[in-house]
């Protein structure tokens, strides 16, 4: 019973409405057989279909079961899959990639599932495409048509991925890992693969947060990669008792369970500022911001992560901000409920209060009565509260403005370096953000981008060399902003970054606003990180200017 509440509430929280079966296996183990309390079950979990007694090795019951699954099939609604109905030239592309699969064909070009489409009869490239997704949902064939870097392979063979990524995730899995694979590494992981197969299967990790390139100046055809999934499960002797400094900021996240792949991804998402030999394992990364230094780590209760935080003032928030923001795109991808987030209160050490709890507090007025170990205490929620955040960012009229990122996907490090700062905005409530690599694996990524760029209230884009020669940026991302620019006037914010340090002079640049991060491009800058800062504090300027309107 205690198993069956487990799975089940897992189940419950993952996969929502989907019906339910029970196999109540191993019918032999016991006199009466094995059985749940089966009414209980099904008050706690609506989704329940059905309960049914088998014993595998008997062969007892498997008629039964294989009955109830097709009964579950048959109530899903008519218009989702599988019952979804499609033409039968659909039907035959899905049998005669079946078919290559069987003789050992484990993928396909873009171009070549494209042919067997048209020799099947499906000749349309929209139709292709949306073929292509819903084989990808029934796990038939994997075909990522939304993300650039993985749209020209499709998998015929599913377990091929999954064994090809655990090869490399466990590779360099073991005691003293510094969790890097070389692309040499990755082939002797993978006997029998190509490069090309290895790097498929590295840009798919990238893809999913599970991997970052370490060489990332040449960030095309990477040759190093950091797998934060294989790092050293223990703390390394580089995190010392400093941390225990009275001083510290600290916060905690406590998760019903803590899910695996949290921290790994925390990791990987926060990388730019871990480098330079700062410690990695497994459950845990200190961070670097200016002079501040963060330990983020899992703590000592199973279902909490805890973040120490030390340095001055202004550094040390901004970190704060940096962390905050990273974890609350890693929770909005959980399904309810999600992590509640706590502070300890300054001057009581040990004494968590909930983040949420204190800033209804804060914003009704009212002190907070706590009974703690140091005796009966009043504590004022805003004293509290500003050590971990802004308190303009906490003011309940401040409307976050919907801002659109554009930029190349050949400028990564450019992006991924300035998706800190837009993380640090949103923190501050400035701005909402939206950029194509939160699209939904699935999703029609052209409609997606329509979408967010007709709802934006600022447009942002990083002007680089790439950037120009784009023709869907210039086709599809500018023209779309030309056109809120016209509608709205100068109530539209219009923002282009200087990158790359490139002439403008034959550039009709008229309706832009050219934002050069200390009158000069951010390349000229001592690093990206800093031309992207000064950038921020200029852009913040701009958008507080604008959020009344």
């Amino acid at each position: 019973m205690q198993d069956a509440e487990y799975w089940l509430g897992l189940l419950h929280r993952y996969s929502k409405d989907a019906p339910v079966l029970v196999a109540l296996n191993r019918q032999d183990a016991r006199r009466d057989g094995y059985d749940v309390d089966r009414r209980a079950l099904k008050e706690r979990f609506p989704s329940l279909h059905s309960f049914t007694p088998t014993n595998c090795d008997q062969r007892v019951g498997c008629d039964d079961l294989k009955q109830r699954l097709q009964e579950a099939i048959q109530s899903l609604p008519k218009t989702e899959l599988p019952q979804l109905q499609v033409p039968q030239t659909w039907l035959d592309v899905m049998h005669a990639c079946a078919k290559k699969s069987e003789a050992k064909c484990q993928h396909l070009t873009l171009q070549q599932f494209q042919e067997i489409c048209a020799q099947q009869g499906e000749k349309e490239p929209e139709q292709q495409e949306f073929l292509a997704r819903l084989l990808h949902k029934l796990g038939a064939v994997l075909h990522f048509v939304d993300e650039p870097r993985l749209r020209d392979t499709a998998v015929l063979d599913p377990h091929w991925v999954t064994d090809g990524v655990y090869r490399l995730m466990r590779y360099k899995d073991g005691p003293g890992s510094d969790g890097t694979l070389t692309l040499a590494e990755a082939l002797k992981a993978l006997p029998g693969e190509t490069e090309q197969d290895a790097r498929y299967f590295l840009r798919l990790m990238e893809r999913f947060e599970m991997c970052f390139p370490l060489d990332e100046e040449d960030a095309k055809l990477p040759t190093k990669w950091l797998i934060p999934g294989a790092l050293e499960k223990f703390q390394p002797e580089g995190v010392t008792s400093e941390w225990q400094n009275p001083d510290a900021v600290r916060l905690r996240y406590v998760y019903d369970p803590l899910p695996e792949g949290v921290i790994p991804r925390f990791i990987v998402m926060t990388h730019l500022l871990s480098g330079g030999g700062k410690p990695r394992w497994r459950n845990g990364v200190v961070l670097e911001e200016g002079k501040a230094r963060a330990l983020v780590r899992r703590g000592e209760k199973r279902n909490h992560v805890e973040v120490t935080a030390l340095g001055p003032k202004a550094d040390r928030l901004r970190l704060l901000e940096i962390i905050q923001g990273t974890f609350d795109r890693i929770h909005a991808d959980l399904p309810d409920p999600k992590p509640v987030a706590e502070m300890e209160l300054a001057g009581l050490p040990g004494t968590y209060r909930s983040i949420e709890d204190l800033e209804a507090s804060e914003l009704a007025h009212l002190q907070v009565a706590l009974n703690t170990p140091h005796g009966k205490r009043l504590v004022e929620p805003s004293v509290q509260l500003n050590l971990t955040s802004e308190p303009e960012s906490r003011n309940p009229d401040r409307q976050p403005l919907k801002t659109f990122l554009s930029y190349s996907h050949v400028d990564k490090k450019a992006k991924d370096t300035f998706l800190i700062n837009l993380t640090v905005m949103n923190v501050k409530n400035l701005i909402t953000t939206w950029h194509d690599g939160l699209i939904d694996v699935g999703r029609r990524w052209e409609e997606e981008i329509k979408q967010n760029l007709a709802t934006m209230d600022v447009f942002v884009g990083l002007l680089t060399n790439s950037f120009i020669a784009s023709k869907f940026i210039t086709k599809v991302e500018l023209k779309a902003a030309h056109e809120k620019r016209r509608q709205l006037g100068d109530d539209f914010l219009f923002v282009l970054i200087l990158v790359d340090d490139i002439s403008l002079d034959d550039l009709d640049l008229s309706q832009y606003q050219i934002l050069r991060p200390g009158g000069k491009a951010v390349c000229q800058h001592k690093s990206l990180k800093h031309g992207f800062n000064v950038a921020q504090k200029e852009l913040e300027k701009l958008i507080r200017n604008r959020q009344p309107k």
